[in-house]
């Protein structure tokens, strides 16, 4: 089975790869828009 690093990888979804253990799990819903939303403030701010 790939890991979820690789598919970020693949996916070129580097920021999530490095920082999504951080993100806290309450919900399904809630982590992945909070993991999607630290790729898109990487991406702004680079």
């Amino acid at each position: 089975m790939i890991e979820l690093k690789e598919v970020c990888k693949v996916l070129h979804l580097a920021h999530v790869a490095e920082r999504f253990e951080e993100i806290p799990f309450e919900n399904k819903e809630q982590f992945i828009r909070d993991v999607l939303m630290l790729e898109v403030d990487a991406r702004q701010t680079t």
